[in-house]
């Protein structure tokens, strides 16, 4: 099997204005280009017109690239971080709260105490 050419963006333009320029067919032209299928020009033809030049440059097709997702595994992994520290600060507040409770629970129950033996 043959592999298909790919045309850069000025050869798509060369082929087109020659397409739109004469009188002679897709089918002829891309006949002459070694192009496969001559509805191909119609659609560069299409693209040229509704976008200029920069209609003819390949686009990227498919998955996003592992560019993108190495980027949002960086930023989940950022935030992760972030709410590793914050949750261990909260820790370190509710053990000292706990601490405070128990200190104030002993010093009740001291004073409770003191009342029954005063009584």
């Amino acid at each position: 099997m043959a592999k298909t050419k790919l045309f850069t963006a000025d050869e798509k333009m060369k082929i087109v204005n020659e397409f739109l320029s004469s009188d002679i067919s897709a089918k002829k032209i891309a006949e002459k280009y070694n192009i496969k299928q001559p509805c191909t020009i119609y659609q560069w033809q299409n693209r040229y017109i509704t976008s200029g030049i920069s209609g003819l440059f390949d686009q990227k097709r498919g998955r996003k690239s592992n560019i993108d997702k190495q980027n949002n595994f960086e930023n989940i992994k950022q935030e992760l971080n972030f709410l590793r520290k914050e949750m261990q600060n909260k820790n370190k507040e509710n053990r000292e709260l706990i601490n405070k409770v128990e200190i104030m629970e002993k010093f009740t129950a001291s004073l409770v105490k003191d009342l029954k033996n005063k009584k």
